[in-house]
């Protein structure tokens, strides 16, 4: 069975069991064998399908997976997409910022009422409640300054 063409390279030219590229073939149990000539321009073949699957990767943005927003990839794409998420809308953390800002009101408005309602250098308050009064105050003065760091 003679064959017109290298099923490798497509080198055209057989004769006597092998094509011109150098490739042998042959008939029944014994195996193929592939030139280097005919090896070099497959692999060339090949890099020339990296090099374009490459380049198409090269031009995909990175983009936000809670809401789509898309960043060329860059240097600075890391930085671009940080500061979007820090903002978007969709993103998981708004729901614990939102409890956040939620319990952070309503510390607030304890301490509020506990100012109203008793005087801390008042006698009247117990050590124990001088103690809650104190802790609450922390929690409150922390809370706000962590937000003052952010800003």
């Amino acid at each position: 069975m003679h064959h017109k063409k290298c099923p490798y390279c497509g080198e055209v030219g057989y004769s006597l069991g092998s094509w011109d590229c150098g490739t042998r073939f042959a008939m029944g149990d014994e195996a193929e064998r592939r030139s280097v000539r005919c090896c070099l321009r497959e692999l060339s073949q090949v890099k020339g399908q990296r090099d374009e699957f490459k380049r198409y990767m090269d031009k995909l943005p990175t983009y936000c997976a809670y809401c789509g927003f898309e960043v060329p990839i860059d240097d600075k794409a890391a930085s671009k997409i940080g500061v979007h998420i820090a903002t978007c809308p969709k993103h998981p953390m708004r729901i614990v910022e939102a409890e956040r800002d939620r319990l952070r009101d309503g510390l607030a408005l304890a301490m509020e009422w506990l100012d109203e309602v008793c005087d801390p250098d008042c006698e009247d308050w117990t050590p124990e409640g001088l103690k809650v009064h104190a802790r609450l105050t922390a929690i409150l003065s922390a809370t706000q300054s962590i937000e003052e760091t952010k800003s």
